[in-house]
């Protein structure tokens, strides 16, 4: 296998790589072949004797500038935790404030050591500060957790740039097979159930543009309509950011209800005083009985 995989690389063009100077990986020398390595010496032997009875006619070969990448498989017996059932990605940001800084780091070791060594924690640091041995529980894991992200942050760099030499010879290779295999299918469509992750994998690139062309045809038509644009993933996020604005609104409305409308005023009904020689009501009445 990695000799193929070495084969495959080489065509990898100057333009498209993403390193100037090749990586080199030792596991890829050590599994090339006698068989292998014996073909590779013949062939100068063959390219001089050429050169030796037909110089005239003889072209020297071309000299390749593309650099010469070697990739081996992982490792087989890589161990590779599992995070635990209740894992949940931390949030952007939770941490920012908290993030070791490298000074701290490189004073942690030496700061558990004297931790190791304190007799008189609970003179020291009083009676209020938390035990000796939940600081010291807490240092060790700090610096634990700390190494073992650091190690497999180099490791993940190490294999995003194994991935991509390979991917970058595999995106070479689909598209040369791509085109011969359509053709296969045109003449016997029985091949795309017979090899259906192949046909999936070679046609893999112009399904997803023909899916982004549909989701940019059918959101012109919602937008032309007057309808929010809501297809695609850009489109299902607009709509769950919406959603939940909705929704926030509406619980900010039902938890401040309306005030009650307030009660009329009712206005005291005018009193006008009688004139001067007017008699009262009663008064003349009781002179008319």
């Amino acid at each position: 296998m990695p000799s193929k995989i070495k084969k495959s690389v080489r065509h990898v063009s100057t333009e498209s790589a993403t390193h100037e100077e090749p990586v080199m990986s030792t596991h890829a020398h050590k599994s090339v072949s006698h068989s292998e390595a014996s073909t590779e010496e013949s062939q100068p032997m063959k390219a001089t004797t050429a050169t030796t009875t037909s110089p005239a006619t003889t072209t020297a070969p071309a000299v390749s500038t593309t650099p010469t990448v070697f990739v081996s498989p992982p490792p087989a017996n890589a161990n590779i935790p599992v995070p635990a059932a209740d894992y949940a990605p931390a949030t952007p940001g939770e941490f920012k404030n908290v993030v070791p800084r490298q000074s701290e780091l490189a004073a942690m070791p030496q700061a558990i050591i004297d931790l190791n060594n304190f007799s008189d924690f609970a003179q020291v640091f009083g009676s209020t500060a938390p035990s000796h041995a939940e600081v010291t529980e807490c240092f060790n894991l700090g610096r634990d957790w700390s190494t073992m992200r650091q190690s497999t942050s180099k490791w993940d760099g190490y294999c995003v740039l194994q991935e991509g030499y390979s991917w970058q010879t595999i995106r070479a290779l689909i598209a040369r097979l791509g085109p011969a295999f359509q053709l296969a299918l045109m003449a016997n469509p029985a091949l795309a159930t017979k090899y259906r992750g192949l046909t999936t994998l070679l046609g893999a690139k112009k399904t997803i543009a023909q899916k982004g062309a549909s989701t940019r045809r059918l959101n012109k038509e919602a937008t032309a309509k007057g309808e929010p644009a809501i297809h695609g993933v850009v489109g299902k996020r607009r709509l769950r950011k919406a959603q939940k604005a909705q929704k926030a609104a509406l619980a900010n409305s039902t938890a401040s209800p309306p005030a009650a409308p307030a009660a009329p005023v009712v206005q005291p009904a005018a009193v006008v005083p009688a004139a001067a020689g007017t008699p009262a009501n009663g008064a003349s009445n009781g002179a008319a009985h």
